[in-house]
């Protein structure tokens, strides 16, 4: 990074940066797990506002003994040197140190022990030195919050998997404030947020990216608003998954729960087309006691709903799939809107098959009818042996 004034960061509003810096910062990925990528992106971004907001104040940071002016100037001077992580550590905590109420302990320090490409660190850094967020006239034009924006948002196109647990059942979470939010693409969710965070993560879904998460088994039938919500979810043939889990499963909750799997492509290339299909699992007697109010999964059981979700896919090195009377069962979107567009497992799986013995229907019944005759009629006679007994006690009926 330089410690010349930044050239202008955008023309007529328009930022005219932000697509080759993405460019070069997307090369880290592959090489860092995808949570930390963003973060090591945009502490940079926010490294380089610091600088040019410090810059604005020259004269005064001068005084300094080791200002974040100078520490940048070093950045830029060693874009090449190996130690390159080590040296943006410093300049953040450097920087911590500099200012202590603003950024005590705040400033990420994982270029050290990250595993980044530092040639490629240096080209973010090369590059970032263009690039003015921190000047006054971007801070007027509020040029910082906007490449942030951008960035989020390309994560978001990137961030293929969603793998969360939202709160179960959170009531008065602000309805109020989203009215028309272009998250909330299929209609504003009613009390709880069941919908709201369902939306959320749809609309944070790469193309075809997986989003998977735990939900309230309310949500699988709840009418009114939430109801319709889920009806235009399912229309738009994005429910890959439903699994109905076991109860007393969580040891944050009692409430029945059960996982969602949604998708914005069931035919991407490598799995099998599963359009206009939804897989129900109901895992809800797959458990084991731990003690009295607390149930857990075995590896077995992890890996029996695994290899079946798996198989349901078309993945390679798992079995065909089949339905699994009381277990498994592919429905189409046409049978779950004769089902009210209800996602509860257990209407689909049905119950579980009992293996029979061989025996036909006809001889087992007159066999059993017999025997529950016999039985009938030694009921007679111990009743009858016992109105004696009393009897002869004094206590006659």
């Amino acid at each position: 990074m330089t410690n010349k004034r930044p050239q202008q960061s955008s023309t007529n509003g328009e930022l005219t940066f932000v697509d080759s810096l993405w460019k070069t910062a997307n090369k880290l990925r592959g090489s860092v797990e995808s949570a930390e990528y963003k973060h090591i992106v945009l502490g940079l971004i926010f490294l380089k506002y610091i600088s040019d907001a410090f810059i604005q104040r020259h004269d005064y940071l001068e005084q300094a003994t080791k200002s974040p002016e100078n520490l940048e100037s070093y950045l830029m001077v060693n874009a090449t040197n190996k130690n390159l992580g080590k040296l943006i550590d410093d300049a953040m905590a450097a920087i911590e140190k500099e200012n202590p109420k603003q950024f005590r302990a705040v400033l990420p320090k994982i270029y050290a022990r990250s595993n980044l490409d530092h040639q490629t660190l240096g080209e973010i850094i090369n590059l970032f030195s263009t690039i003015g967020v921190g000047t006054e006239e971007a801070i007027s034009k509020d040029i910082l919050g906007r490449v942030y924006e951008y960035f989020i948002g390309r994560f978001a196109q990137q961030a293929d998997y969603i793998l969360t647990n939202p709160p179960f059942n959170d009531m008065g979470w602000g309805a109020e404030r989203v009215v028309g939010d272009v998250r909330l693409k299929y209609g504003t969710p009613g009390q709880y947020a069941h919908y709201m965070w369902i939306q959320q993560f749809i609309y944070h879904l790469a193309p075809n990216g997986f989003a998977g998460f735990v939900m309230a088994n309310g949500a699988l039938s709840v009418g009114g608003q939430d109801g319709e919500i889920r009806r235009k979810i399912i229309e738009d043939d994005l429910v890959d998954c439903i699994i109905a889990l076991p109860v007393q499963l969580f040891y944050t909750t009692g409430i029945p729960a059960c996982l969602w799997f949604i998708t914005k492509s069931k035919a991407q290339k490598g799995h099998r087309d599963r359009r206009d299909e939804t897989l129900f699992i109901n895992a809800r007697k797959m458990f084991r006691k731990v003690d009295r109010t607390h149930n857990e999964f075995t590896d077995v059981h992890i890996k029996t709903i695994a290899d079946t979700y798996h198989a349901y896919r078309g993945e390679e090195g798992v079995p065909a799939y089949k339905d699994i009377p009381g277990f498994c069962k592919v429905a189409t979107i046409g049978s779950i809107s004769k089902n009210e567009y209800v996602l509860t497992p257990g209407r689909y799986v049905g119950t579980e098959e009992v293996e029979g013995d061989g025996e036909p229907f006809g001889e087992k019944m007159e066999r059993l009818t017999a025997e529950l005759a016999e039985q009938f009629k030694k009921s007679e006679e111990l009743k009858v042996q016992i109105k004696k007994n009393l009897e002869v006690l004094g206590y006659g009926l």
